[in-house]
């Protein structure tokens, strides 16, 4: 109980370090004050706070905080529903990266009904990009009538394109047994395909394939070279399983008596990894950065170092970032 008292205490402190961030003008910060008024972590749930915290991160052009603008305007949380508003600040978070922004861009219906229709218009002229965003809009029923005869139909005409995403998707249909039966085989067939084109999340996937013998043989050196593929292309979570594979072996290791690649422990490049992704707001990333710098694991012990890993994960809602910041502040 004692734990669990000073672990919300903690709780209580980093929101208070974090709401000084947010203050000061940190965009990072205040898009993290958003979140945290949006999901209730650690503040009482209040839409119109997390409107107003992640509106000051969108006008200082994070990115984030653009995008989530869109979703206020859109569902009217915190804010007067308003369609093109929405439109307006997806377009911002689209033209930084950031790929959700876009296809909502794209596939949201606006009073004008300007989006969806070009939308359509592209996927009959056979844009591949637009085919597949089509598919995903019968899908999931975005500005469109859910069908999911009609999804499938479209992906195909994308998968039939060789566009990435498309194959990428197909792959994950044949995972999930979503518009198709359950067929590892060809899903790992599709998800390879759409690796080959350099295709970071399908390259990202493969690897956990290969390392977990699924839909595939088992093979640690195949799946560390795609988890390294997608790892250099800046992908998070590729870098993170990379980093714990170098730190803690995960089913990745070298057998000394086998021939073939695989990983070698050594934890300065578990660190290097962990730490890209950590850097990139990971929050399993920024945790396991909390622990190697409390331990001195491939990085300088550095305690203080440890605890500001665990706030920064403990803000995301890392409940065991909360427990160990927790344990941390009652140890001193």
């Amino acid at each position: 109980m004692l734990t669990l008292l000073v672990a919300s205490a903690a709780w209580g402190d980093e929101i208070s370090e974090l709401t000084r961030k947010a203050e000061s003008g940190d965009a990072e910060a205040q898009f993290a004050m958003g979140e945290r008024y949006a999901k209730g972590l650690g503040v009482e749930r209040d839409f119109a706070k997390a409107a107003e915290w992640c509106r000051k991160a969108a006008d200082q052009g994070n990115a984030k905080g653009q995008y989530a603008m869109g979703w206020c305007y859109w569902e009217g949380l915190g804010v007067k529903r308003d369609l093109d508003q929405a439109a307006e600040w997806w377009r911002k978070a689209a033209d930084q990266g950031i790929d959700e922004a876009e296809f909502m861009l794209n596939a949201s219906c606006y009073p004008s009904g300007c989006g969806i229709s070009n939308l359509i218009r592209a996927a009959k002229q056979g844009e591949p990009a637009a085919q597949y965003r089509l598919s995903c809009c019968h899908s999931r029923g975005l500005g469109v009538k859910q069908d999911s005869a009609k999804a499938m139909e479209w992906l195909m005409k994308a998968v039939g394109q060789g566009f990435a995403p498309a194959q990428f998707h197909l792959g994950e249909c044949y995972f999930e047994g979503e518009g198709v039966e359950k067929n590892p085989s060809k899903a790992v067939k599709w998800t390879q395909k759409a690796a080959e084109q350099g295709f970071a999340k399908a390259q990202y996937t493969l690897g956990l394939c290969c390392r977990d013998g699924f839909g595939v043989a088992r093979d640690p050196a195949k799946a560390v070279e795609w988890l390294q593929k997608a790892a250099e292309q800046g992908l998070a979570e590729a870098q993170f399983v990379l980093g714990s594979a170098y730190m803690n072996g995960n089913g990745l290791e070298k057998d000394p008596y086998m021939p073939g690649g695989g990983i070698v422990k050594d934890s300065a490049k578990g660190a290097e990894w962990l730490q890209k992704a950590a850097d990139q707001g990971l929050d399993d990333a920024q945790f396991e950065m909390g622990v190697a710098c409390m331990n001195g694991t491939g990085v300088p012990k550095a305690p203080t170092r440890a605890v500001e890993w665990w706030q920064e994960a403990a803000t995301k809602g890392h409940r065991k970032a909360a427990y160990f910041l927790g344990l941390a502040y009652m140890n001193g």
